[in-house]
């Protein structure tokens, strides 16, 4: 092997690792995100229950409108995030699909081809999307519904 077929396999291992680095990064991004949507489902429940007890406007306003709003932001900021992770890993992709192009003679197992390609349709990353716009849409319906009928939840 010479020295430039040496530096397309060092490049080539590069890139490989950065995916899966990547890839590790994205569902460490992915469950963060899940976590707080969780836990501000769990408070907006904690304070509906708390606020048929007790009757101090501040739980009344931080449970039904402050959670929603953080609720549907976070979820929104999350949308963003997954974006941008799958930019990342597409690019890795395209660029290990190039080499494997260009300089197929030194690379043994070609894990960036169309067969991989093919694979990678339908993946469970693609499916990530599907989170946050359902936490967007559950935050927005309790933020109308609170808007719509405030007098009953802020009385």
């Amino acid at each position: 092997m010479s020295n430039n077929d040496d530096f397309w396999q060092k490049q080539y291992e590069l890139i490989a690792t950065l995916l899966s680095d990547e890839s590790d990064r994205f569902w460490t991004r992915f469950n963060i995100a899940l976590i707080i949507n969780g836990a501000l489902v769990g408070a907006f429940g904690t304070i509906s229950i708390l606020s048929t007890t007790t009757n101090p406007i501040e739980i009344r306003f931080v449970g039904f409108i402050a959670i929603p709003i953080m609720g549907c932001l976070t979820s929104i900021f999350w949308y963003f995030i997954i974006q941008s992770g799958r930019g990342y890993q597409t690019r890795l992709l395209a660029l290990g699909r190039k080499i494997e192009d260009e300089h197929s003679t030194n690379i043994p197992v070609k894990y960036f081809g169309d067969e991989f390609k093919d694979k990678l349709r339908g993946h469970v990353t693609y499916r990530a999307y599907s989170y946050p716009i359902s936490f967007v849409f559950f935050w927005g319906i309790f933020s109308i519904l609170i808007i719509c009928k405030g007098d009953v939840f802020l009385k």
